[in-house]
């Protein structure tokens, strides 16, 4: 039994220093609209088909709350981390893979 709590504590310190990595976060408006992205720190105002990117920003403390143009919310749970990048369209607003990044 101490053993099976040792590998769970071990995981569990894992998962957290998983999202704690530095890396780029990436925000993508392929929408007809202007939107307002709530990352925690600060409000990201991505105009529409546009983007931002965070550069060196790791993950969210938390959720992100996006406005859409239409003045509705939607949450998106977070941590939001770099290999995750939020996609907006018209209404809606989700979660991606990231595209990979182009070794220099």
């Amino acid at each position: 039994m101490r053993h099976g709590g040792l590998l769970l504590v071990g995981l569990a310190g894992l998962a957290l220093t998983a999202c704690a990595d530095t890396g780029d976060l990436s925000v993508v408006n392929e929408g007809s609209e202007d939107v307002a992205v709530d990352v925690g720190d600060q409000v990201l105002d991505v105009s529409s088909d546009g983007a931002v990117e965070l550069l060196d920003s790791g993950c969210t403390a938390g959720d992100v709350t996006v406005e859409l143009g239409s003045r509705a919310e939607q949450t998106l749970p977070g941590p939001i981390c770099p290999e995750q990048q939020i996609m907006i369209d018209d209404g809606e607003a989700e979660l991606e893979p990231a595209p990979a990044e182009n070794p220099q």
